[in-house]
């Protein structure tokens, strides 16, 4: 399984629009929860962690239609 790592930061970019990009850093992990710091949320915040086709995900600004989901993937180099 692939999992986040603290201190690395994730990218993904919008559904609508590819010009607009969701940037988190990982800044604490549990087995259940990450905590996450970005531009779009103030501060750090806590986010439960999901598995999808053995891939770690959370979503940033909460689960809506067409919210964004940050994958351990998602890794910037």
């Amino acid at each position: 399984m692939i999992k986040f790592k603290t201190n690395k930061k994730y990218s993904t970019s919008s559904i609508c629009d590819s010009n607009c990009h969701f940037k988190y850093e990982v800044t604490r992990k549990t087995a259940k929860n990450v905590w996450i710091k970005g531009s779009q949320i103030n501060g750090i915040e806590r986010r439960k962690v999901y598995i999808y086709e053995g891939t770690e995900i959370f979503y940033p600004l909460g689960q809506y239609s067409m919210a964004p989901s940050i994958h351990a993937t998602d890794e910037v180099k």
